[in-house]
């Protein structure tokens, strides 16, 4: 199997060039007419968990198809509705406007991505890596989308600290965030 197709890079192209999600500055520009607006919304961080064994383990093109086929899993579940951004190269973030409920999109999004199917460069379906989840919302975990991530991050270390492949609820500021799945 070949590598997955990638556009050609070009800065006022809002999409990620490999996911067809948006791209992050992209993403946070509409997510910063949500904060005008002043309703609530939910904010998911998603972290793949063990990414880089994959690519150690069948290469760099099952690498890129875990990734691929992930962004897919997550925005097919995510809604119409949400924003979907690939934020680095294992991450994704996901903005549900209209106070949507966020775990129960999470659960969703975490019961697709078991479901998808990645390959290696000659076509053989490899193990699929899990995802760790932080969920926050809006104005409950942060007035802006700085303190949201820094919400989300702290929330997805400690997924990460207790295994991985969870879903942990962000707390109010001050207080410390528990695997709840």
């Amino acid at each position: 199997m070949s590598a997955p197709e990638i556009r050609p890079y070009d800065p006022s192209y809002p999409y990620d060039e490999l996911t067809g999600l948006l791209k992050r500055a992209y993403a946070f520009l509409l997510m910063e007419k949500l904060f005008e607006q002043g309703e609530e919304f939910g904010l998911i961080l998603a972290d793949i968990d063990r990414c880089a064994y994959v690519n150690q383990d069948y290469g760099p093109i099952a690498g890129d198809w875990a990734i691929l086929r992930l962004g897919e899993a997550i925005q097919a579940d995510a809604g119409a509705e949400a924003i979907a951004c690939r934020t680095a190269g294992d991450k994704f973030l996901i903005c549900l406007p209209k106070a949507t409920d966020a775990l129960q999109a999470t659960e969703k999004m975490r019961a697709a991505v078991r479901t998808a199917k990645v390959e290696d460069h000659n076509g053989k379906e490899v193990p699929t890596p899990t995802l760790t989840f932080g969920v926050a919302s809006f104005p409950k975990h942060g007035k802006d989308l700085e303190a949201l991530l820094a919400a989300l991050d702290e929330a997805v270390y400690r997924g990460k600290r207790a295994g991985g492949d969870c879903v942990v609820l962000a707390e109010s500021p001050g207080a410390s965030a528990k695997p709840i799945l």
